[in-house]
């Protein structure tokens, strides 16, 4: 064989090689895409449910097992194995149906309690997990009851159930593809507001009773507003969804002392910035209401400003701690003391 012709074929073989390289890497970056694809709306229908579960469950296996189910659910959803990700998300979803009635158990009892009275397994609820112990369905049934809803709209609920088993149960095929459970979990989305708003009728009362308690209180003047209501997130488990219905909260009625006043808009601050730091929108952005009390502050006569001082020093301190640092908040005391 001449030295051109080995010259030729080396050639060939190397361009051979050359578009082989290129085509897989093409193909490689098709998948890639299609994977940061699939991971972006996994990402995005679980974001959307997280907007109805607590902010903090005040525990720290539960915010583990929280944390655990998102993951799975898109984990499992990048993979192509969305029968597991509907799964997940269903878990997620009935614990906000726990968290929900949890909150009307605790703190609106007399919407539940003729159910509590009729079955002891209600009453004996304490904490937001202990409903998983009742049949899902018999839960929604009696759950939803207290709202006086239609067995047709209690199906709807069920039907979740329904499709969560057929994923379970070891049926010797794959049930559902990723247009279905797309379906699902947009479904799941549009119906769980409506669960949100049948259980938020005594949400701002709970919370502005709350509030003023806590300003009438001894631990007024030994805690800061901000880490007081940032101990609530936990002990209500309110959700973000929660926090945006109390930023409509703009005034305490009977609640006038300038204390007070200036704790109340750090409450609505930090709650705005704990809505925004989640990836959530809100109509109360933070920043208005950062520039609200920093005109607040300004109006302020000079002996005012002097005595809510230390308080106004001690509520940024306790925003810094919490990771939310504002230089304009920060200008208000170099101004203060400078005077």
């Amino acid at each position: 064989m001449s030295r051109m012709s080995v010259n030729n074929m080396i050639q060939n073989l190397s361009g051979a090689l050359s578009l082989f390289a290129d085509r897989a890497s093409t193909i490689l970056q098709q998948e890639d895409s299609h994977a940061v694809v699939a991971d972006e709306n996994a990402q995005e229908y679980v974001h959307k449910l997280r907007f109805y579960l607590p902010v903090d469950f005040g525990n720290a296996e539960n915010n583990e097992y929280m944390d655990y189910l998102e993951q799975s659910c898109c984990e499992n959803y990048r993979n192509g194995k969305y029968q597991f990700s509907l799964m997940a998300f269903h878990m997620l979803f009935m614990a906000v149906l726990y968290k929900e009635f949890w909150g009307l158990k605790c703190f609106s009892n007399e919407r539940v309690a003729a159910l509590c009275r009729r079955n002891g397994t209600y009453n004996a609820i304490e904490q937001v997990f202990d409903s998983s112990t009742i049949p899902e369905k018999n839960f929604i049934d009696d759950f939803f009851g207290v709202f006086s809803w239609h067995p047709n709209r209690k199906s709807t609920y069920k039907e979740y159930v329904d499709k969560r088993d057929k994923c379970a149960h070891n049926s010797g095929f794959v049930q559902y593809g990723k247009e279905d459970v797309d379906s699902y979990f947009a479904d799941v989305l549009r119906n769980i507001e409506r669960v949100a708003q049948a259980c938020e009728d005594s949400l701002l009362e709970v919370y502005s009773n709350t509030l003023k308690s806590y300003f009438a209180s001894p631990s007024f003047d030994n805690t800061t507003t901000v880490d007081f209501i940032s101990r609530e997130l936990s002990s209500k488990k309110y959700s973000y969804r929660d926090l945006t219905k109390l930023l409509a909260v703009e005034k305490l009625e009977e609640v006038d002392s300038l204390t007070y006043v200036l704790s109340f808009r750090f409450v609505r601050l930090f709650l705005s910035m704990t809505v925004e730091d989640a990836g959530y929108t809100s109509q109360y952005k933070s920043d208005a209401l950062v520039e609200e009390l920093c005109s607040f502050w300004s109006a302020l006569a000079p002996e005012d400003r002097e005595a809510l001082s230390l308080q106004l020093e001690y509520e940024i301190e306790m925003l810094d701690e919490k990771g939310f640092s504002i230089l304009a908040l920060r200008k208000l005391v170099e101004g203060t003391d400078e005077q």
